[in-house]
């Protein structure tokens, strides 16, 4: 269960990774549309990556559902319907523009599904009375010290212990003390910054 909480984990990381780059290639394909609506939309995608910082990660860890993006990405999707296509170079950086904003949307939508995903009540009760009656079977079979076999059960008390904690930790990918940072985000508001 610890391995598949961690594999969670990871692609809970690449997805978000993959999210803040969908929107640095909205921003940068954003150079292929006239200049006023290249403008706008290079703004929402910065709004959008100041948003996911600012407010959204600190929302997931708070276990709030985080809504402030999806706003901005509708706006996004508004704009490309809106703009006007004069020639075969922006109606190309147009259809660009709008599988990445899918994209975006897909992962924006998988973040929300891993943010909102737990481990079912029924498997907590399976992983802890696994643990109860293994630490009682331990306790059955002796050892020739008594000292020995009582160090035996608390090591494996301990190691099981540990297990759950780590796996209720990782469980949650956007919370707690091992959990997804903002850092695509952070990157991809340098990367619009510095162009």
């Amino acid at each position: 269960m610890l391995y598949t909480v961690w594999i969670d984990f990871g692609t809970a990381e690449l997805n978000a990774g993959q999210e803040a780059n969908a929107l640095v290639n909205v921003y940068r394909q954003a150079a292929g549309l006239p200049a006023s609506e290249e403008e706008q939309l290079r703004l929402l995608a910065r709004k959008y990556a100041d948003v996911v910082v600012n407010q959204e990660w600190d929302e997931m860890n708070r276990n709030i559902l985080p809504v402030a993006s999806d706003k901005i990405c509708n706006e996004m999707w508004r704009l490309l319907e809106q703009t006007p296509t004069s020639n075969p170079s922006e109606i190309g950086a147009k259809n660009h523009i709008l599988t990445e904003i899918s994209s975006l949307t897909g992962y924006r939508r998988t973040r929300l599904v891993q943010f909102a995903s737990r481990i079912p009540g029924v498997l907590w009760w399976v992983l802890l009375v696994g643990a109860v009656i293994t630490i009682a079977s331990t306790c059955m079979f002796g050892a020739a010290s008594r000292v020995l076999h009582a160090i035996q059960v608390s090591a494996l008390s301990l190691l099981l212990s540990l297990v759950l904690v780590a796996i209720a930790d990782i469980n949650r990918p956007f919370q707690g003390g091992v959990h997804v940072d903002d850092f695509a985000f952070r990157r991809a508001q340098i990367n619009m910054s510095d162009e």
